[in-house]
C-alpha cells in the first residue's frame, strides 16, 4: 500500500512537472532541426536572415494563462569543428501584449519590450549528425519573465548574424511557500504586527517579529540548504526626517550585504499590536543559505527601531 501511494505521489509530481514546463513551437515555421546535445536529440527551429519566428503563447490551449512564467530562449549557430572564430551571432527578441476583441481573437499587438542579444561563437560538442565536420556553438541563453501568457514573441536575427537554431521553453513561476518562521538564538521579546486592509472588519495578526536596534543585533542559527526570507518594517515615529532605513547581514562573521529600503506607508493599516505604534509597509529580500549550519547576524547602525521577521523555505 505504501509503495502504491508513493507511486501515485511521484506520478502526480511528474505530471505537474510536465505541465509547468513546456517547449513552445513557432506558429509560422515547421523547419525543425535536431541537435544532439549530451547524447540526446533536442528539437530546435531554424531562423535565417529576413525571417521572423512568431510564438503566440495564448494560443497553446493552456489553463494557466494568467500566471507568471519564465521564458527560456536558447540559440545556437553552426561553426566548423576546428574553428577558433571570435565572431558573434545574435537575435532580436520582441515581446508583445496581445490586443483581443470581445471573442478573444487577436486584433493587434502592444510592444512590451525589445532586446538585442549577442553571443560569442564558441565551439561545443553539439552536432547535427546530418552535417559531418560541423558543430554547433555553445548555447546562448536568455530568461524573460512574463506576467501572463497573453503574449506574442517575435524573434529575428540581428544585422550581420548568421542563421541560428532556436528553442523556447516556458515554465510556470511557482510561488514560494514558507516552511517555518525563525526565532533568534537568544531570548528576545517577540512582537505581533496587526494589520487591516480597507475591506477588513478586524485586524489580522502576524507574530514572530523581533526588534532590531543599534545596541541589540539579532542572530539566527540556520541549517542549509535553505532559502531565507527576511521581512522588515520600521517604526514610523523614528523616520519623520528620513525616507529610508538600512541594516547589515553577516554570515558566520563574514559581511554579506547592507540592505537599504525605502520607507513606505503600509497599504494596510499596520501597527505593533500591544503598543499601537504605527509601522511602515513591509520590505523583504531572499538569501540562499548554503549547506551546513550557519549563523546569521543582523546589525542596525542607526538610531531607529526596525522590526524583523525571518522565514525559511525549502531550497528545491
Amino acid at each position: 500500500m505504501i509503495q502504491i501511494r508513493l507511486f501515485k505521489v511521484l506520478y502526480v509530481f511528474f505530471l505537474l512537472s510536465f505541465v509547468l514546463a513546456f517547449d513552445v513551437k513557432p506558429d509560422n515555421s515547421k523547419n525543425i532541426v535536431k541537435i544532439k546535445v549530451d547524447d540526446k536529440n533536442r528539437t530546435y527551429y531554424h531562423l535565417k536572415r529576413g525571417e521572423t519566428l512568431e510564438y503566440n503563447l495564448s494560443g497553446k490551449d493552456l489553463d494557466n494563462l494568467n500566471l507568471k512564467h519564465s521564458l527560456k530562449i536558447i540559440s545556437r549557430t553552426m561553426i566548423a569543428s576546428n574553428s577558433n572564430s571570435n565572431k558573434v551571432f545574435g537575435i532580436e527578441v520582441s515581446v508583445f501584449n496581445n490586443k483581443l476583441d470581445e471573442n478573444k481573437n487577436i486584433i493587434g499587438f502592444d510592444l512590451v519590450t525589445s532586446r538585442s542579444l549577442m553571443y560569442d561563437k564558441i565551439v561545443s560538442s553539439a552536432v547535427n549528425e546530418d552535417k559531418p565536420g560541423w558543430n554547433y556553438t555553445k548555447a546562448g541563453f536568455w530568461f524573460e519573465e512574463l506576467d501572463d501568457l497573453n503574449k506574442t514573441i517575435k524573434i529575428s536575427l540581428i544585422d550581420g548574424s548568421p542563421a541560428v537554431e532556436l528553442k523556447l521553453i516556458a515554465e510556470e513561476i511557482a510561488l514560494r511557500k514558507s516552511e517555518s518562521e525563525l526565532e533568534p538564538i537568544t531570548l528576545n521579546e517577540e512582537f505581533v504586527v496587526a494589520y487591516k486592509d480597507v475591506s477588513d472588519q478586524e485586524y489580522k495578526k502576524s507574530d514572530n517579529w523581533f526588534l532590531l536596534k543599534e545596541e541589540n543585533p539579532l542572530q539566527y542559527k540556520i541549517k542549509g540548504p535553505k532559502i531565507l526570507r527576511f521581512i522588515s518594517r520600521v517604526n514610523l515615529n523614528d523616520v519623520d526626517s528620513i525616507d529610508e532605513y538600512d541594516f547589515t547581514l553577516r554570515e558566520d562573521g563574514r559581511f554579506i550585504s547592507n540592505y537599504t529600503y525605502e520607507v513606505i506607508k503600509s497599504d494596510a493599516d499596520a501597527l505593533i499590536d500591544v503598543s499601537g505604534v504605527a509601522v511602515s509597509g513591509y520590505k523583504s529580500s531572499f538569501y540562499n543559505v548554503p549547506k551546513g549550519i550557519h549563523y546569521y547576524t543582523f546589525f542596525n547602525s542607526n538610531n531607529n527601531n526596525i522590526y524583523l521577521k525571518l522565514e525559511e523555505y525549502e531550497n528545491k
